[in-house]
């Protein structure tokens, strides 16, 4: 959305447009940008009910069931922790079940195997394991889901 003044609005919801329920509760965020692409403000509705855990590579780095925080303790409490990236990509990794089945997160568990982290999940009801690896230099925040065990 545009305003009379040229602000540029957009909102995110992680999922994109789906009928029916987003499945994951991803969460959401508003941002407004001026005409000159610089960010004015963001609001977030990113976490529902979600576990997390550290990155055994970066203690600084956390994970949630679809997302990344990083910390910084020094800083006082609400301005401690900021978003840094969504960890599913709709159109790089369409097969990604977090976009058609429909797995509410549950605890994520990350772990260091021969120098690169890996994300476990499970779901809520602990029905579905998927695994994840990262490869920064080619996907920056996003997980590349590397297997999947499904109960049903």
């Amino acid at each position: 959305m545009v305003d009379a003044a040229g602000n540029v609005y957009v909102s995110t919801n992680g999922i994109g447009v789906r009928q029916g329920a987003t499945g994951a509760g991803l969460g959401a965020t508003l941002e407004s940008y001026a005409p000159d692409g610089r960010q004015f403000w963001q609001v977030q509705g990113l976490l529902f009910v979600d576990g997390a855990w550290m990155d055994p590579a970066r203690p600084n780095s956390v994970y949630t069931g679809n997302k990344r925080f990083e910390l910084d303790l020094s800083k006082p409490a609400g301005q401690d922790w900021k978003y840094v990236g969504f960890l599913s990509g709709q159109f790089k990794y369409p097969e990604d079940p977090s976009f058609s089945v429909d797995d509410w997160p549950g605890q994520p568990t990350a772990r260091r195997v021969d120098g690169r982290t890996f994300l476990y999940l499970t779901d809520m009801y602990s029905d579905h394991l998927k695994i994840y690896r990262f490869d920064a230099k080619r996907d920056g925040e996003l997980a590349i889901l590397s297997g999947y065990f499904a109960g049903r």
